[in-house]
């Protein structure tokens, strides 16, 4: 009798760690459509400057960039949409349901949206791109922060290893997390003026629409 307990229990923990390789698993879905995901949310600010919220800003920059890729012929599907979280209890499942909805949505693309912040360095700027290492999500983030360097907003910082993001990592389709600039300093002015962040916005959606291109399975 124990000796079938401990298979049983052995069977179970190889189905559970098989689980969770596919779970993790990244997917080309050859679709038109596009996971928005805008950080932060309700209970959690995100960023903070004055009367300024990540959250907010975020929020604000998903918004522009998923109407212009609508007016463009692609699905968008929102991890939110207003100041709801998908969990507001449980910061590290409110994460794990916003990757899930790559795979539940066959998503070509999931591209997260944050603000970034320093420790009341006001000198400190700059845009920058997180990934999960995925071939396609590397080739759009390196597509998109060469379009928005060529914008002259701020400085360019390139193209980063997102891995022990959770988002990301967890992540069914290429997934990238953009950092739109810092805060503090003067990437706020951009930030917070809707015709300049709504023309990244643009310069961004486009980026998309290239490599939804680029890469027809």
């Amino acid at each position: 009798m124990k000796k079938s307990i401990i298979v049983l229990i052995i069977i179970g923990l190889i189905g559970i760690f098989i689980y969770k390789r596919q779970d993790t698993s990244i997917h080309h879905y050859n679709t038109n459509v596009v996971v928005l995901d805008a950080g932060h949310g309700e209970s959690d600010n995100g960023a903070v400057n004055g009367i300024y919220k990540e959250k907010d800003i975020n929020l604000n920059a998903v918004k522009l960039l998923g109407n212009y890729l609508q007016n463009q012929g692609v699905e968008v599907i929102y991890t939110r949409d207003s100041d709801k979280r998908l969990d507001d209890e449980d910061r590290m499942n409110d994460l794990k349901l916003r990757a899930r909805m790559s795979r539940e949505n066959e998503a070509r693309y999931f591209v997260s949206v944050h603000v970034n912040d320093t420790n009341n360095n006001k000198k400190v700027s700059g845009f920058e791109i997180y990934t999960n290492q995925d071939e396609y999500a590397n080739e759009l983030a390196s597509h998109i922060c060469s379009n928005v360097k060529d914008m002259n907003y701020t400085l360019d910082r390139g193209v980063k290893d997102g891995t022990d993001l959770r988002v990301l990592r967890l992540n069914g389709s290429p997934a990238i997390l953009i950092e739109l600039g810092y805060i503090k300093g003067e990437d706020l002015d951009y930030l917070t003026d809707n015709l300049r962040l709504n023309k990244m916005m643009q310069t961004i959606g486009d980026s998309i629409i290239d490599q939804m291109k680029i890469n027809q399975d």
